[in-house]
């Protein structure tokens, strides 16, 4: 539960109600209402309503034929069913310029959606995708030479993942 402190007003047959600091209430259900409205916002930013059917824009990072990665803009109909592995958070700080990167894969199938910040992914064939709160990536390459990411900004790299496949345990990648 997360505490609330700080002034809420909401209107009620025009009057503002307000909230003292003082009163300590939990914003639980307002948490998760920004949440998912956020996930609906980010959603609604990609639709292509020009289309005819509904589709969304999603940025698929892959292995190309040549063992690099690669980006490509596909599209995803909105009214197909994803069945998913499970949904995890994650944080990527912010690092300090020319910071060494680490080649790596996707450890399995999963869609990634950032809630604040950007990241800088450069692939191994030298493509770069910046991956921010208005575009959805699909990380697919789970084999090849792969690719980095860093934390760009003055905020860290926040993201939600949700994984498509079972992941990979460390050894199997």
């Amino acid at each position: 539960m997360l505490p609330f402190h700080g002034e809420l007003h909401r209107f009620d047959n025009g009057r503002s109600i307000g909230r003292s600091p003082g009163d300590h209430r939990t914003c639980e259900s307002l948490a998760c209402f920004l949440f998912v409205a956020s996930v609906i916002l980010l959603s609604a930013q990609s639709v292509d309503l020009t289309a005819q059917e509904r589709v969304q824009k999603v940025t698929s990072m892959y292995t190309g034929a040549d063992g690099l990665t690669h980006f490509k803009e596909i599209g995803i109909p909105q009214d197909e069913l994803v069945r998913v592995a499970g949904v995890s958070f994650g944080v990527h700080a912010v690092e300090a310029p020319h910071t060494p990167r680490r080649l790596a894969n996707a450890p399995s199938r999963r869609y990634v959606l950032t809630l604040s910040g950007a990241a800088n992914i450069l692939a191994s064939s030298g493509e770069r995708f910046i991956a921010d709160p208005s575009h959805i990536l699909l990380a697919e390459d789970l084999t090849g030479k792969g690719h980095s990411t860093q934390a760009v900004g003055p905020e860290p790299w926040v993201r939600m993942i949700v994984e498509i496949d079972q992941p990979r345990s460390r050894t199997e990648r």
